[in-house]
């Protein structure tokens, strides 16, 4: 439950297109970089959301 309200603040807020403008700035644009980036915000953020409530 509570990952799904945290799911739902970061879609209310656009965090989760903040978090990738960020991602995207501090890696670079280069493909093996962005994917590295992505790599670790995604597992930063699977910390606190379960797979059913970034879904």
């Amino acid at each position: 439950m509570g990952g799904s309200i945290i799911a739902l603040v970061m879609q209310r807020w656009n965090l989760h297109r903040r978090i990738a403008l960020v991602t995207v700035a501090v890696m670079g644009t280069r493909p093996p970089m962005v994917i590295a980036g992505f790599m670790i915000a995604t597992g930063f953020l699977s910390r606190w959301l379960s797979n059913t409530a970034r879904a």
